[in-house]
């Protein structure tokens, strides 16, 4: 998030004071989690370790099986509700807090956020009920939800072995990797904010190809988007999917016993930091067996992901930073 965007949805003046409530926000939400964890069985070790990568959408656990080791619905009930809190945007939480509830309904980037959770949540929960012929129940429910969230929000706990879900289940979870959570929190992914915006504005450019005349400003989180903030939306996406398509053919190349999901997922889990993928990397294996280069790549990959992609091309691209040096 830009301090720009920070200040301006903070409302304080002053970009320390923003600063500041974001940190203290993100600490308060840590110790509530661990304490959470705490009354809801784990042990003090467990419950710092994974109060810390629950909120920071790390996802590693102090246990080998992730979640599923505690075998415990309360535990999985405590972790969805955090890590659907940490793939909210902070400012938004913030200003909540802070009673601050003018213009929090502007926010359209929550709404799909929760609205692609739920449909998600209620999608999975039919896969299950197709792939094991039982009516769904709480642990059918429990299981879908925790799945989404986890995925959606790049966490990667996991709570059981979803590579043994049925394609459709597998390809939902695929997209929700690529979707991620808010803009402003600490999930990665593409943004739920730019895919709204690529779709909004293929539907425009759908609509103005029959009426060419007519022109709609679009608007956003209570502002109107310019064309050029639009196309920058739409250019990022197109980064982000060669980057995709050019690291899968490296993969695949270098891995040539890897299955197509399998390297698919390979990047898909560590552009978007979301940790277990699918088939050989999925989340009851681990990427041991991928050749040096391979953990390299992929490495670098997390890098990106996390980080600011542009910032990170444009080492890459001399002659953008040369003519300002």
């Amino acid at each position: 998030m830009s301090l720009r965007v920070l200040r301006q949805t903070l409302i304080t003046g002053r970009i320390q004071s923003g600063a500041f409530y974001l940190m203290l926000y993100y600490l308060g939400l840590s110790v509530t989690c661990m304490v959470a964890y705490v009354m809801g069985g784990m042990n003090w070790f467990q419950a710092i370790n994974h109060a810390m990568t629950t909120i920071a959408t790390g996802g590693f656990s102090t246990e080998p099986m992730s979640m599923q080791q505690f075998q415990s619905p309360t535990l999985e009930w405590i972790s969805i509700v955090f890590m659907t809190i940490s793939g909210t945007t902070f400012v938004f939480a913030i200003q909540l807090l802070r009673g601050r509830t003018k213009g929090l309904a502007k926010h359209n980037e929550i709404y799909w956020f929760y609205v692609i959770l739920l449909t998600s949540t209620a999608l999975l929960t039919l896969y299950l009920v197709e792939l094991t012929g039982e009516l769904p129940d709480h642990n059918s429910i429990r299981a879908a939800a925790f799945q989404a969230v986890s995925i959606m929000t790049t966490t990667g706990y996991s709570t059981m072995d979803y590579d043994t879900w049925l394609p459709s289940a597998k390809m939902l979870l695929l997209i929700l990797m690529l979707i991620g959570g808010c803009s402003g929190s600490t999930s990665g992914g593409v943004k739920v904010v730019r895919v709204v915006i690529a779709l909004r504005a293929a539907v425009q450019s759908v609509t103005q190809s029959f009426r060419p005349h007519v022109t709609k400003p679009m608007r956003m989180g209570g502002q109107t988007l310019s064309q050029g903030a639009i196309n920058s939306v739409i250019i990022f996406l197109m980064l982000m999917l060669f980057l995709v398509v050019a690291s899968m053919l490296f993969i695949a190349s270098n891995e040539p016993e890897l299955t197509f999901v399998g390297s698919f997922s390979a990047v898909q889990a560590t552009l978007f930091n979301i940790g277990p993928g699918f088939d050989a990397v999925g989340p009851t294996q681990n990427f041991h067996f991928l050749r040096d280069s391979t953990k390299v790549f992929l490495s670098l990959l997390m890098i990106l992901g996390r980080l600011e992609l542009y910032a990170v091309l444009v080492l890459f691209s001399p002659s953008a930073w040369k003519r300002f040096s």
